[in-house]
């Protein structure tokens, strides 16, 4: 795969506790970014205070994290949640 094709992987994921929950990842070599969108704000909220331990264990494997985002689905009323830094298709249904 050249290193300057953008990958991109997006995956749903119907929870109990948190709704459904979509997250788009996009990778360029090793750098990458990360959106997360969920229904509620309660659950955007959770999944926000989260990201700084997600961001971290990235990194540990060498990841460079361009930019990583979570709020609610398009549609909703609701505001971002949550930003943290700036900012071949595979679709995965569970």
């Amino acid at each position: 795969m050249d290193q300057r094709t953008p990958a991109m992987m997006s995956v749903s994921l119907d929870t109990r506790a948190l709704g459904l929950v979509r997250a788009q990842v996009t990778m360029t070599g090793q750098v990458l970014s990360v959106k997360f969108r969920l229904q509620s704000r309660e659950a955007a909220d959770f999944v926000s205070a989260e990201m700084p331990g997600l961001l971290s264990r990235l990194e540990g494997m060498k990841y460079r994290v361009q930019g990583m985002s979570c709020g609610v689905e398009e549609g909703s009323t609701e505001p971002e949640s949550g930003v943290l830094r700036p900012a071949s298709a595979l679709d995965l249904k569970a």
